[in-house]
């Protein structure tokens, strides 16, 4: 079966340990050693194959309150890759150049699922490739995310999602839904985006420029991963994040100049002064 799969393909687990044990094949000597990287981490011992997909990435944000489903958020994902392999995030940006494409092809689909499912609250995500017209999607979730998102979607929309499933823990209620519609369509007038600075392995040394950026008008928040001292020691997982800072801006120029100071200010560097930083995000895509 091996001399009839069309390259390129990705081997991965059904159930992969903190996303380990993904392979791109290029061809057929790739096929045995991703299988077996597959398996080592697969807690069931299963794989898949899937055919290997370079479009654009795109997630779509759910959530549901008392039964009423909201669209969040719809953004763009952007990775940096080396060798043909994704690393990490190193950018997201809302909204996404496909939403309209979304709404008209997708959306209802999605919605429709959630109600057939049963699904009373929650956040839900939806990650998808965008195919010449057809979304194709790899990763879906029941969570509201551990890249804090949802920041972003408060301060455009001024809906909460964590306040909302606080109030669901203590008394069992989203809150009130005619609030909580405003997070839909909340992108319509605001533009977000979450930038990553991904480090290469090492120790880190020096931290320079954080504060400054942070001072950006459009920053509303951050999240650290590493400090001064900390060691980068796994390729490809969100070992190598030093950091991902949150902005919202009601102009899409303002937005992305504010990134572009945000990537000039901030340099990260081992004990010898050497750079410790990849490639940043391209503002050029947006």
């Amino acid at each position: 079966e091996i001399d009839k799969i069309e390259y390129p393909i990705v081997v991965k687990p059904v159930d992969s340990r903190a996303s380990k044990g993904i392979t791109v094949c290029w061809g057929k000597k790739d096929i045995k050693p991703a299988i077996k990287y597959a398996l080592d981490n697969s807690i069931r011992k299963k794989l898949i194959f899937e055919k290997y997909m370079d479009k654009d990435e795109v997630c779509a944000k759910y959530f549901v309150a008392n039964g009423e489903i909201f669209l969040s958020s719809f953004s763009d994902t952007y990775s940096y890759h080396k060798d043909g392999q994704k690393v990490s995030i190193n950018g997201k940006f809302f909204p996404s150049k496909h939403y309209n494409q979304f709404k008209e092809n997708a959306d209802v689909k999605i919605r429709n699922m959630i109600k057939s499912i049963g699904i009373k609250d929650g956040p839900l995500s939806f990650t998808a490739f965008y195919d010449d017209g057809k979304f194709r999607f790899f990763d879906p979730s029941f969570r509201l995310g551990g890249a804090q998102q949802w920041r972003i979607e408060a301060h455009a929309t001024g809906v909460d999602k964590s306040t909302c499933m606080t109030n669901f823990a203590l008394l069992g209620s989203m809150g009130d839904t005619s609030q909580i519609s405003k997070i839909e369509n909340g992108f319509d007038n605001k533009f977000g985006a979450m930038v990553f600075f991904l480090l290469k392995l090492g120790k880190i040394d020096k931290i320079v420029g954080l504060n400054e950026a942070l001072k950006q008008s459009s920053v509303i928040g951050y999240c650290q991963s590493h400090y001064e001292g900390d060691i980068v020691h796994q390729w490809g997982t969100t070992d190598q994040v030093a950091f991902w800072i949150h902005l919202v801006s009601s102009s899409k120029e303002k937005l992305i100049s504010d990134i572009k100071i945000i990537q000039n200010l901030i340099r990260i560097n081992d004990k010898d002064g050497n750079n410790m930083l990849l490639p940043n995000f391209n503002t050029d895509l947006l």
